[in-house]
């Protein structure tokens, strides 16, 4: 059983919210001019607590000479289980200060501290749990911790007890248990907001610090620090988002010298998660519109140059090839999950790590159910005139179908020419299908090299060309039934499933 204890030296286990708070405040102070800002907050707490500690101490002891008077006996605290302490308590109902209407003990609760909670909900409402008559059930609470068996209390004593001094006391002390709950709640919120103005300065110091070229790998881990505090203050804390501070930072990285600069990237790349979790990743959809795709929009968020995108490119490339000839071909197969992680790889740094992988999972239904993108597409620009893809809930089976055609490929014995045809009609599958939120053409390639590479005797290229579609002929070894496969599939798809977005 877990008892409620009236000392204001708990307050940090018995109200979790500011137990939340404080937790974001003890860790970050680690140099002496932080010790400093902070002593003057923790003195005020400290004093308020010293303070309500000194009125609990009066009116306990005026509940305890109200127990003496009554001649309830005290003693060791009483075990009590929570299903034996809610009988209790319904079978006198007077502690619940009920109508005359029946009980019906079906609609009651006990929490592991004895919290009494009755669900209220009408027939076929939804069900909520609430608190009811807290002073009368704390008052028990606290009988049983003085080791009262309440159980054996006459009823005179019982009714004296809820009903004269004692409850009144019980209303008072727990009065002074809220009250200097909301004032240290207030401090800790005035020591936070005063952190906030501080992690803004302090990431700020450190972009100043980059601007004069003089960068150390010292100074991009006190601006990794400065991100990693401010992910300890909960978002409806926040006195202002890091956004515009973020922003002066991009702006700054485009004038710094390429060493300095490259070492900013890396820690941008590395820092991903921790930046979108800092900003919101509602900072991403900000930027982003119908126009512009996701890799054009990451660009824009970080600051990206084509050349670094395409040095990420190759990068992801070359790792992409690495996980074929020797995961995939260790194997012999293909499998859903290969098309995940060609993605996972490929993309790296080059989208949100919330856009990897197909758009069954989890990223991509966050993604529609915060955005309204309801219908993935392939087609013009422009957005008028557009071809409907898979949807997401027959994604996962039609990739399964999908990798199960492959590796019939893989296992037979076509010639050359034709196997390059079938695999036109594999290509044209995945396109059309669309499975990654973007880089499917690129991703749909690599499938093919995976297909190639299960055949055996191939090795994908150590480089690929940077157009799309010369990357594409040269993976169907410029056959041209392959490549007019592909192309008259994929155009029919594109007649036939029409969808017009204004």
């Amino acid at each position: 059983m877990s008892s409620i204890n009236f000392s204001s030296e708990n307050f940090d286990s018995m109200f979790s919210e500011r137990d939340a708070i404080n937790a974001g405040l003890a860790n970050r102070y680690d140099d002496e001019n932080s010790v400093e800002r902070r002593a003057p907050y923790q003195k005020r707490v400290e004093s308020i607590i010293l303070k309500t500690a000194k009125k609990e101490g009066a009116l306990v002891a005026s509940i305890d000479s109200e127990l003496a008077r009554l001649g309830i006996q005290t003693g060791n605290s009483v075990d009590i289980e929570p299903q034996a302490f809610l009988g209790f308590v319904l079978d006198n109902s007077e502690l619940l200060k009920l109508s005359t209407i029946p009980i019906d003990k079906s609609r009651y609760r006990v929490s592991d501290d004895l919290s009494i909670l009755i669900n209220e909900a009408d027939s076929g409402g939804e069900d909520f749990l609430t608190n009811k008559n807290t002073d009368e059930v704390s008052l028990i609470q606290y009988l049983i911790e003085k080791g009262v068996d309440v159980a054996t209390l006459e009823p005179t004593q019982l009714s004296e007890l809820t009903n004269g001094l004692s409850i009144i006391v019980m209303k008072q002390l727990i009065s002074e248990v809220y009250s200097c709950q909301e004032e240290i709640g207030q401090i800790l919120l005035e020591e936070r907001s005063t952190y906030i103005t501080d992690l803004k300065e302090d990431f700020m110091l450190s972009v100043d610090l980059l601007a004069t070229g003089g960068t150390t790998q010292e100074d991009l881990d006190r601006l990794h620090q400065v991100l990693v505090n401010y992910r300890n203050i909960p978002e409806r804390f926040h006195n202002g988002s890091l956004v515009p501070e973020f922003k002066k930072f991009i702006d700054s990285k485009k004038l710094l010298p390429i060493e300095i600069k490259n070492m900013v990237n890396e820690l941008l790349e590395k820092d991903e998660e921790l930046i979108f979790e800092v900003l919101g990743e509602e900072y991403f959809f900000d930027i982003w519109h119908e126009e512009i795709d996701y890799e054009e929009t990451y660009r824009e968020m970080f600051g990206y140059d084509q050349k670094e995108i395409w040095a990420r490119r190759e990068r992801n490339w070359k790792n992409v090839n690495s996980y074929i000839t020797e995961d995939i071909k260790s194997r012999g197969a293909l499998t859903v999950q290969d098309i995940r992680e060609i993605h996972h790889r490929s993309t790296q740094g080059i989208l949100p790590f919330f856009l990897h992988g197909v758009r069954s999972d989890k990223n991509w239904r966050w993604h529609i159910s915060n955005h309204n993108k309801q219908v993935n597409s392939i087609g013009s620009k422009d957005g008028t005139s557009i071809a409907e893809t898979t949807g997401a809930d027959k994604l996962e089976t039609d990739l399964l179908t999908l990798v199960e055609k492959a590796n019939l490929v893989v296992k037979a014995k076509y010639p050359p020419f034709i196997a390059e045809v079938v695999m036109g009609n594999l290509f044209a599958d995945y396109a059309t299908m669309h499975p990654n939120p973007d880089g499917n053409g690129t991703n749909d390639i690599f499938f093919i090299e995976a297909i190639k590479t299960l055949r055996g005797n191939y090795l994908p290229p150590e480089t690929y060309e940077r157009r799309y579609i010369s990357r594409l002929v040269k993976t169907l070894n410029n056959n041209p039934v392959a490549l007019a496969v592909a192309a008259a599939r994929i155009r029919r798809h594109e007649l036939t499933h029409q969808v017009t977005r204004g």
